[in-house]
C-alpha cells in the first residue's frame, strides 16, 4: 500500500524501524486479511483466532510498552498498522484488532 502518511510532511516520523514494521504488517495483511475480506464483511464478522495470528504477527498494541505485553513502538507503529489493517479492505478487521 502506498501509506498516505509517510509521504510529505510527514516522512520525517517514520524511520527503518517503522518501514519493516509497515512491510511485515502488509504481509500478515496479504497473507490472512485480503483473501477472506469481502467474506467476513458480509458475514458482519471475522474470526477470533485472528486475534491470536496478529498478535504473533505483532500488530496488537504495537505502540504499548514491551512489559505491558504491546510491541514497545511508538505512535507511528500503529499508524502503519492501522493503515495495513485497512488497505486489507475488511474495515471490520481494521477496527477489531486495530
Amino acid at each position: 500500500m502506498t501509506a498516505p502518511l509517510t509521504g510529505e510532511p510527514f516522512a520525517h516520523y517514520f524511520d527503518e524501524s517503522h518501514d519493516q514494521f509497515r512491510e511485515a504488517a502488509a504481509a500478515f495483511v496479504r497473507a490472512e486479511v485480503a483473501p477472506y475480506a469481502q467474506e467476513w464483511e458480509e458475514a458482519e464478522s471475522f474470526p477470533r483466532e485472528l486475534y491470536a495470528k496478529a498478535a504473533a504477527a505483532g500488530l496488537l498494541g504495537p505502540a504499548l510498552p514491551e512489559e505491558l505485553g504491546g510491541g514497545g513502538g511508538d505512535l507511528f507503529h500503529m499508524v502503519a498498522s492501522t493503515e495495513e489493517l485497512l488497505a486489507g479492505g475488511s474495515t471490520g478487521v481494521m477496527v477489531g484488532l486495530g
